[in-house]
């Protein structure tokens, strides 16, 4: 198997139906529009596949596919994003937080809060697990911003919801989605100490999925996405020109620093 490979993994949270319940931060995608994200997956036989399916050895270039994957645990995970993947048998990786029953970590921020949103319950996330298109992962106890943390409470944010999960629904818990995307070295130790196989961020990471198995680098998909942007999206080199695109703006911001271009 050819190791060099980007797959693209993408970042959902909430799926929603009504304006009301947009939310201040974007995270969400409305139901109509994820419908026509996974026809179009349909359409170009791009397959939704999880961290299990890559433990079983799937990947290779002559796969088209990709990871869905939904932060927090949002109940609209179970009410409206369910019946889709049941619709289409497609899918999917949640990463519900363990301890709380609502976004506490965005709807009492006081500088800029998030109106408050009900989690999944267990009942619910049993359902979803044992349907067999839900893999579940691990988002710490609480959402923590684990650089806000120190060692021993990071430890235990992270294995803690690894086993409660496990306890819970009976299973395996393979991947951890930093909260926020915030970590470093240390946490990505803590992972592999506890027993995690994969580590996902947000938009920062290598572009080969193999390089860096606890820095997996995620695209994120938002209300802003439109269904043209979407496809460049998922088509599978969208990293690489991305990184690509920084790494020219960068030099071009150094160049114009060092001659004065621009003042």
């Amino acid at each position: 198997m050819n190791k060099k490979l980007e797959i693209p993994i993408l970042m959902y949270h909430r799926v929603i139906r009504e304006k009301d319940e947009e939310g201040v931060f974007g995270t969400y995608v409305y139901e109509n529009e994820l419908r026509k994200q996974f026809e179009y997956l349909r359409s170009e036989n791009i397959k939704p596949i999880t961290f299990s399916d890559i433990e079983e050895g799937i990947l290779d270039k002559k796969n088209k596919v990709v990871v869905l994957t939904f932060d927090d645990g949002y109940s609209d995970n179970y009410t409206i994003l369910y019946p889709l993947l049941k619709e289409f048998g497609f899918k999917a990786v949640i990463y519900p937080v363990t301890e709380e029953d609502y976004n506490l970590w965005d709807s009492e921020n006081k500088s800029n809060p998030e109106k408050k949103l009900q989690l999944m319950s267990w009942e619910e996330m049993r359902e979803l697990n044992d349907s067999g298109l839900i893999e579940f992962g691990a988002h710490t106890k609480t959402h923590c911003n684990l650089l806000e943390t120190n060692n021993q409470l990071s430890f235990l944010e992270i294995e803690e919801s690894k086993k409660t999960l496990e306890k819970e629904l009976d299973i395996e818990v393979l991947s951890f989605a930093y909260p926020y995307g915030f970590f470093n070295e240390e946490h990505k130790k803590i992972l592999e100490i506890v027993g995690y196989k994969y580590g996902v961020a947000t938009a920062s990471g290598p572009v080969d999925f193999y390089e860096d198995l606890y820095h997996i680098r995620r695209i994120g998909i938002f209300s802003k996405d439109d269904i043209k942007r979407y496809k460049r999206k998922v088509k599978g080199n969208y990293n690489t020109k991305k990184v690509r695109d920084e790494k020219i703006k960068d030099f071009r911001r150094k160049i114009k620093g060092i001659f004065g271009w621009g003042k």
